[in-house]
């Protein structure tokens, strides 16, 4: 069949070198174009971010138990970054197994699969891609365009081709761990030569553009007609483009049920959404949240005031802002984000962009300066089925948890207080059994400031008094010790929902060295005990005899 073509394409430069080397054809052009990648709506990262981004299939080309490897070399010398992996796949077992082994709970995180990708990577300072081959390396464009130096492995094919060594990136050698690890680490010491080769990628990835890309297509299609034309006389040329101006290009608007909301958080505490849909003529559109339980218990909808906007495509732009404000009436709990039509037609809208980078930093100040004023927080994600959904949090009083450090001897946990009452001395950690035989027991925590604590959790008496053989204990705070009134320890303030699946914590085992007044028989094998986050967000331990 190739004798019959005009012309072949392949994604780089080295692959088209490959093709006349290896597949000779008389006469045939073989041309390098890369892929497009379009310019993200996101706006670009700063490289303020202690956060190391990569994302692809969970599988062992990507070769991410190097990456994980390479970040556990150099954690304790950067103990305030995070490395992030997004992506689903076979491999999610076994690596969640090594970031347990190297003891990086907390510290690398398997985000799962995430789309569209870019509001993740932006989130970073730093992109990392450790393949042992790639065709082209879609993700190290994609993170370049949104502004992120990459440390990538110099595999075959594609980054060399990409990337600049040195101005926007840096190649290390494939399948070198330690290689990798020095990379990270020249970029995460240095504030200055990030945000330089930043800037530097976001610049250089424009060549990557789909206006730079169909250009060179056009051009390829040109000299092929042109070629084709000399050979033969009979063939007839494509036409010129009409000569009466410049034409618009546009992309029709789709109907509401296809249409995607961005979303986008501020440090304030507000969300802005925007959709673009059919033009609404007699038709009005506008936001309505939804409360996400059915029956009695269900809030009323919230209207939100929509901003309609005509498009040069026929459709119409729709556009609200949620305030921080709005959260006294929407309360603790999930909403559905819908459009509401004149005719009261109600779409459950699909997710578009969630841009959350500014969660991180509140979490981050909320933490280090907690507050006496009520918790609120705002955080817009996609369902299993990519609907857009908004968990909403408003507590008077809020406990987030900010650490869990486990060692052979049982679970230290750290965490801050919000709200009007603060931590007296005497304060009491409260660890509660579910179900029918329902116990209290408290220990004292160390009370390292008017709202910050720290304690050992009782382990030892959880194992000693089990009932079942699985059991699950709920944590809570007793502040003033003089108070039976207790606040439930929770992780949920986060940029992301699935807390449970980012911070899978790994058993501690523990073997009975007294006579249990419960148990009938102490079995001589351990008993593992393993903190969690519930789906909901409240922190519990489950003790398993099996």
């Amino acid at each position: 069949v190739y004798p019959r073509l005009d012309a072949v394409t392949t994604v780089t430069e080295a692959d088209a070198r490959s093709f006349l080397a290896n597949t000779p054809v008389p006469g045939l052009p073989v041309v390098g174009i890369p892929n497009s990648v379009p310019r993200p709506v996101v706006p670009p990262a700063d490289g303020t971010s202690k956060v190391v981004v990569s994302a692809g299939r969970m599988h062992h080309i990507k070769r991410y138990d190097l990456l994980i490897r390479a970040f556990g070399m150099i954690a304790d010398e950067f103990p305030d970054w995070q490395l992030r992996i997004y992506g689903d796949g076979g491999e999610a077992a076994k690596l969640r197994g090594l970031v347990t082994e190297l003891g990086l709970t907390g510290r690398a995180l398997l985000m799962g699969g995430f789309s569209p990708i870019e509001s993740e990577w932006v989130k970073g300072s730093i992109a990392a891609v450790t393949s042992s081959a790639e065709s082209f390396g879609m993700t190290l464009v994609e993170a370049m365009r949104c502004g992120l130096p990459v440390v990538s492995t110099d595999c075959p094919v594609g980054p060399r081709e990409i990337l600049r060594d040195g101005e926007d990136g840096l190649l290390v050698p494939t399948g070198d761990a330690s290689a990798i690890a020095s990379g990270l680490r020249l970029l995460m010491a240095d504030g200055d030569l990030r945000r330089a080769m930043g800037e530097a990628a976001l610049r250089n990835s424009a060549r990557y553009d789909p206006d730079v890309v169909a250009a060179r297509y056009v051009e390829l299609f040109e000299d092929a007609a042109r070629r084709r034309a000399s050979a033969d006389r009979d063939y007839r040329r494509p036409a010129a483009p009409r000569a009466s101006g410049p034409e618009r290009w546009t992309v029709p608007p789709v109907s509401m049920r296809a249409a995607t909301v961005d979303v986008t958080t501020d440090e304030a505490g507000r969300l802005r959404f925007a959709v673009q849909g059919p033009h609404e003529d007699k038709h009005r559109w506008q936001f309505v949240l939804r409360h996400g339980t059915a029956g009695a218990a269900a809030l009323p909808d919230m209207e939100l005031p929509t901003v309609r906007t005509q498009q040069d495509n026929g459709g119409t732009l729709y556009s609200a802002e949620l305030p921080a404000s709005a959260l006294d009436a929407l309360g603790d709990g999930r909403w559905k984000v819908t459009m509401r039509s004149a005719r009261s037609e109600n779409v459950h809208m699909k997710a578009g962009i969630r841009d959350t980078r500014s969660l991180i930093d509140a979490r981050a100040r909320l933490v280090a300066w907690p507050t006496s004023a009520p918790i609120g927080w705002n955080l817009p994600y996609a369902q299993p089925n990519g609907k857009l959904m908004l968990r909403t949090v408003m507590r008077r009083e809020h406990v987030e948890c900010t650490s869990i450090d486990l060692h052979e001897s049982g679970i230290t946990v750290t965490g801050v207080l919000c709200g009007e009452r603060e931590i007296r001395p005497g304060a009491r950690f409260v660890v509660s059994r579910r179900g029918q035989h329902m116990v209290n027991h408290t220990v004292p925590v160390e009370v390292l400031s008017s709202r910050a604590f720290r304690v050992e959790v009782p382990v030892r008496y959880v194992v000693d008094h089990r009932l079942e053989r699985w059991e699950d204990w709920d944590w809570w705070l007793q502040p003033y010790p003089d108070q039976w009134k207790k606040t439930r320890v929770c992780r949920v303030l986060e940029d992301f929902p699935d807390v449970k699946s980012a911070y899978p914590y790994p058993p501690v085992p523990l073997a009975g060295v007294e006579q249990s007044d419960y148990v009938m028989v102490h079995p001589a094998r351990p008993v593992w005990v393993r903190p969690y986050c519930s789906v909901s967000g409240g922190m519990a331990m489950n003790v398993v005899d099996r």
